[in-house]
């Protein structure tokens, strides 16, 4: 299996992999004020960090996908470490968080996402396409 290994500072790392796996991703992210002329209303907004690493998984049609979590963080600072290693593996962490995904991938059932797709359409073409 194709896995990350995340190790954030010097805490234990977290190996996310998975035997049926079709996503898996690592994000580190920091929104708000970043920089001196980044416009922003109201108080000063000082940054936010998200850290994560998951996956979603990629089963046959007759069995539900899940999205899995390894690990979140809402907490860093500048100086904060924050090591991604691509890896090979057998083994790997127990998720910390299993969520049912609300369908399978387009891919799974490409009917499904063509039907959801046309309904979207109908749904936002008045927004975007009002009758003249």
């Amino acid at each position: 299996m194709i896995g990350f290994r995340l190790r954030y500072n010097d805490e234990e790392p977290v190996l996310g992999a998975a035997e049926d796996l079709s996503v898996l991703h690592a994000i580190v992210s920091v929104t708000g004020q970043l920089g001196p002329h980044t416009a922003h209303i109201g108080e000063k907004s000082e940054p936010h960090f998200h850290i994560a690493l998951g996956g979603l998984t990629g089963r046959e049609a007759s069995r539900p996908d899940e999205h899995l979590d390894w690990y979140q963080r809402w907490e860093a600072s500048p100086g904060d470490r924050v090591l991604i290693e691509i890896v090979e593996t057998e083994v790997a962490s127990e998720p910390s968080e299993r969520k049912a995904a609300d369908s399978k991938s387009p891919s799974s059932d490409e009917r499904a996402f063509y039907e959801r797709t046309k309904e979207i359409y109908f749904e936002l073409k008045q927004k975007y396409e009002p009758e003249a």
